[in-house]
């Protein structure tokens, strides 16, 4: 038998029993946490191992990193995210003055880009296969052969794609009109029968089983249950209604035009002076939700915890409900690059571009500004090595050194791993990130959870900037690949492949094949190889 000298045995009780205090102390501390800040190894939860992240970073100095976030609006008041909203020193608030001179009057905050300068916002927007229909609609044959064959053929699947989408719309609007008709006539009958309003399901299936019922009564008591399976309420049938009015009003409708309340020229980049400071405007739950998910303050015991404590959020309003337009996201990138951003985050995308130049010119702009470029990679579950999903870098392109894109993974550690909705790509996806039921901030002081790439996608932009704040020697384009090197991967890891039909049978794959990183981005493991390259540098 060995025995170890009495000193030793000391050391080593002691560091055992320091070693159940950290563990106990993390398993306390972890029970309240959300679950994308946990970790696979102590928790069994494939989130990024948050606390570990600041515990290996405690005692260190951090820098300010400016995050750029291109959506739709943030709620800037939000109790959670007071602290945290760049400031545009150079600005005098609200003097209507351009101070600084860069074109924006008043950008405290940001800008906004969807509005004009008597600040009326656009709120609702076209699809952008409804913009494709126009654009093919006006363009001649020579214009065609000048574009190129390829090219014009993956417009025309845009213009199919609009028209079955607009005619489907348009039968669904009817059946639904048709629907709710029924839903009211039968309701006024069997009020009228039993005298009573606020009839159960259990009620209509009762009366229907009456043998002495009228023919009318006995079709709107069958009516009425087969609608409520359906609809929970009437007021849901008219919620839907709405729903589908407002996409053939705005989404489908050719003749809406933005730029008229914009009172921008849509084409020419150098028409840049639309637009008003108000970067919260009113459809802004997508933003703040974002927004949350970067920096809400992490030291305030209120709400929920971001990513990075040490960030300033700057406000893009360019992304609405619909689909955004290229010169918008293009001005924003140039915006966010010029006052200082490291970091831009890009919760949105669509299937067509149709001013691919000046996005890809404002992209380049980042580039070589060493701005990296967080990007969703979309809630189609698609493969996008195989289809084109707007904004677009690929793996080949230079700007890609700054472009990261991310998919969605859920927090079981087993087959479900990859979100069904999430787009992925050996490729063309950098890595995979939390991005199911994610709590954040949302508009008036509230909290709540959303799932999506869009979600995904922030928690890497501000795993990106915590890096940056505590290494700023850091190259934005070294943080890019220290997020992929470090992502925690098994090799033999087996998931389910999202497809766009959720009622396919889902095909088992590696994980590794599934985005270029194979794995789910760490911070903790990301913070480890920062240290060490910075220690190099």
């Amino acid at each position: 038998m060995n025995f170890l000298p009495s000193s030793l045995k000391i050391v080593k009780a002691f560091g055992a029993l320091a070693m159940m205090a950290s563990l106990n102390a993390y398993a306390q501390s972890s029970s309240n946490l959300d679950w994308h800040h946990k970790d696979p190894e102590l928790d069994s939860v494939a989130g990024v191992s948050t606390i570990k992240a600041y515990d290996f970073v405690k005692g260190k100095k951090a820098e300010k990193v400016i995050v750029a976030i291109i959506d739709s609006g943030i709620d800037i008041h939000h109790e959670d995210l007071q602290g945290k909203i760049w400031v545009n020193s150079n600005e005098i608030p609200g003097n209507g003055i351009d101070d600084d001179g860069n074109g924006y009057v008043d950008d405290i905050h940001g800008w906004n880009f969807l509005g004009n300068n008597d600040g009326t916002n656009v709120v609702e927007e076209t699809l952008v296969i409804t913009r494709v229909y126009n654009y093919l609609k006006n363009l001649s044959e020579s214009d065609k052969k000048e574009l190129g064959k390829k090219h014009i053929e993956h417009l025309e699947a845009g213009e199919k794609e609009y028209l079955e989408y607009l005619a489907k719309s348009h039968i669904r609007l009817k059946k639904l009109e048709s629907d709710l008709e029924k839903y009211i006539s039968s309701h006024d009958l069997v009020i009228k029968a039993f005298d009573k309003e606020d009839y159960t399901d259990k009620d209509l299936i009762s009366w229907k089983n009456l043998e002495h019922n009228e023919k009318d009564l006995q079709d709107a008591l069958i009516s009425l249950i087969e609608l409520r399976d359906k609809y929970p309420s009437k007021e849901k049938v008219e919620a839907y209604i709405k729903n589908y009015q407002n996409k053939l009003s705005y989404y489908l409708n050719p003749y809406f035009d933005t730029h008229k309340i914009k009172g921008d020229i849509s084409w020419d980049m150098k028409d840049n002076s639309y637009g008003n400071a108000d970067v919260v405007a009113t459809d802004n739950r997508h933003g703040t939700h974002v927004a949350g998910i970067i920096g809400a303050n992490r030291e305030n015991e209120l709400g929920v915890q971001g990513i990075a404590e040490h960030v300033e959020l700057m406000c893009l309003r360019a992304v609405p409900d619909g689909d955004e337009r290229d010169k918008d996201i293009a001005l924003a990138i140039r915006y966010a690059v010029d006052h200082g951003a490291k970091i831009i985050n890009m919760s949105f995308g669509k299937k067509y571009s149709l001013n691919t130049e000046a996005v890809n010119a404002a992209i380049d702009y980042a580039h070589q500004n060493d701005v990296l470029m967080v990007k969703s990679a979309g809630n189609n579950a698609l493969d996008n090595d195989e289809v084109l999903y707007y904004p677009l870098v690929t793996h080949d392109m230079k700007e890609s050194a700054h472009w990261l894109v991310v998919g969605a993974t859920k927090p079981e550690m087993d087959e479900d791993l990859v979100a069904t909705f999430s787009n992925y790509g050996k490729k063309n996806v950098d890595v995979m990130a939390p991005g199911y039921k994610i709590n954040s901030t949302l508009p008036d002081g509230k909290y709540g959870k959303l799932s999506g790439t869009s979600m995904a996608t922030p928690l890497v932009a501000g795993m990106a900037a915590m890096i940056k704040s505590y290494y700023p020697t850091l190259k934005m384009s070294e943080i890019k690949e220290i997020l992929i090197k470090t992502s925690v991967a098994q090799n033999d890891y087996k998931v389910r492949v999202p497809r766009p039909e959720r009622d396919d049978e889902r095909d088992l794959s590696k994980l590794k094949k599934i985005s270029k990183s194979g794995g789910i981005v760490n911070l903790y493991e990301a913070l480890k190889e920062a240290d060490k390259r910075s220690a190099n540098l």
